[in-house]
């Protein structure tokens, strides 16, 4: 029997923001978010943490039910060689859980709006922007498969050194500390935000750089596609990106404790990498880069492919080497006064 839907007509659409951490996603959420006909929630780590593990599992359990299941047929029925058919999945199926999992999303959205200040009494989209969700577009087209995602991408040479800086202060618990790892997240979160591409009218792709020289007219675009008026958009662009919560509802919603940088435009310098880690990212990202249009920094000499594949390992042996020897001076010392005896990549 089909579940009816748990918010009725009542719900607006909703959006996600996709991109790698650091290219700009939380400055176009914060934007948008002074848009009267928007709610946006902080990064609820909805897909990532909650209902990937919980499709994880009911996929896993379905696995072993069925399998147990056929053991007992192959048997003739008779006793029960695979053991008892444990779990949900001896009395639910795949409708029952999308349900569950749609009405976990429709409860994220409702609270959302209602979160948002009395006077935006006309919320068309809800839009949730969490960096992890990229990796689970497939899990959003299967519970939301109308959802609308904005992609916004930026140079990897910018977003690396952007989380590098990041993982020596704030970002200590999550960000990568190297140009290897920095690389490989970029091309992650983007190749997982583009398997929803071909949803061409539900997908649309933003350049950090293009917002950073025409925001306005890149909102222009973002609120077209999501069928938003663009009535103020200058005012829009230069708004300080305010959520608008009820005053109650600031503290816990988090209005109030943003990382300052990500609406500054941090990080517009490029690329702020040293030599080799500026050549580890190159080789690392050099397809994808040359697809979208990044061609290699200006201020190194062109290298042939075979160049860079002789340069990349030395250029990260030496900075593995770096940080052997700064790693044993703090040991063989204790403090951290050494800190600027040995370049640090």
């Amino acid at each position: 029997m089909a579940k009816p839907a748990t918010g009725g007509s009542t719900l607006p659409r909703f959006a996600v923001i996709l991109g790698s951490p650091r290219s700009g996603t939380t400055w176009l959420q914060r934007v948008l978010a002074a848009h009267p006909n928007v709610a946006t929630p902080q990064e609820t780590h909805l897909f990532a943490l909650y209902l990937a593990p919980y499709y994880a599992r009911w996929e896993r359990q379905k696995r072993v039910s069925e399998r147990n299941l056929q053991a007992i047929e192959s048997a003739g029925g008779a006793g029960d060689p695979a053991g008892r058919l444990l779990g949900l999945a001896t009395i639910l199926d795949d409708e029952d859980v999308d349900f569950a999992g749609r009405s976990l999303l429709d409860a994220v959205m409702r609270r959302t709006v209602e979160a948002v200040a009395d006077e935006r009494d006309d919320i068309r989209v809800v839009i949730e922007k969490t960096p992890s969700n990229a990796e689970h577009t497939d899990l959003i087209e299967r519970i939301a498969p109308t959802t609308r995602y904005i992609h916004v991408i930026r140079d990897p040479r910018d977003v690396a050194a952007s989380l590098i800086a990041a993982s020596n202060d704030w970002g200590g618990r999550w960000a990568p500390r190297t140009a290897d790892s920095a690389a490989r997240m970029w091309m992650e979160h983007l190749e997982g935000a583009r398997k929803v591409s071909g949803h061409t009218d539900r997908y649309l792709e933003v350049r950090y750089e293009d917002m950073r020289q025409d925001l306005p007219g890149q909102l222009t675009r973002i609120l077209d596609f999501l069928d938003l008026p663009a009535d103020g958009v200058a005012e829009l662009a230069t708004s300080k990106g305010e959520f608008a919560y009820k005053p109650e509802m600031r503290k816990r919603m988090g209005a109030e404790t943003v990382e300052p940088a990500a609406f500054s435009g941090e990080g517009k310098v490029r690329h702020g990498l040293s030599s080799s880690q500026q050549l580890i990212v190159e080789h690392r990202t050099a397809a994808l880069r040359a697809e979208l249009g990044y061609g290699p920094t200006e201020r190194w000499p062109a290298r042939s492919s075979a160049q860079r594949a002789a340069v990349v390992p030395v250029a990260g042996a030496v900075a593995a080497g770096r940080r052997t020897i700064r790693q044993g001076l703090l040991r063989a010392v204790g403090n951290r006064s050494v800190a600027g005896l040995v370049p640090q990549d």
